[in-house]
């Protein structure tokens, strides 16, 4: 079975990496509801988006990834440098495809992550 890295995963990725708030909201939220089956994405504000999408399109493989970064030993917390989120989701998902379509808005910078490369 082929595994398909999407844009909208690459931009959440990105902003639990660069957003300290943003990372702990939402990662304690997901944390408390990886054993409840309703996701209610109505508590998701419409700035969040690729957050709402990807639990409705990726709710396990995320879940998955978020409970084994918050089940972690202090041990484990300190990183190899250079080691960000994105690192360990796609070294933890081993990704076949990669969907990155129409992710940046124009003026935008549309680098992709040396990370992706890897």
């Amino acid at each position: 079975m082929s595994e398909k890295f999407h844009g909208y995963e690459l931009l959440l990725l990105k902003r639990l990496q660069n957003d300290p708030e943003f990372s702990f909201e939402w990662k304690t939220k997901l944390q408390l509801k990886i054993f409840d089956e309703e996701y209610d994405l109505g508590e998701i504000p419409h700035k969040h988006w690729f957050l709402a999408v990807t639990i409705d399109r990726n709710k396990d493989r995320l879940l998955r990834f978020v409970n084994s970064q918050l089940n972690k030993t202090k041990e484990e917390t300190y990183h190899r440098f250079g080691q960000t989120h994105l690192a360990m989701y796609l070294n933890s998902c081993h990704f076949t495809e990669l969907h990155l379509d129409g992710i940046f808005k124009y003026g935008d910078d549309n680098t992709l992550p040396t990370e992706i490369s890897y």
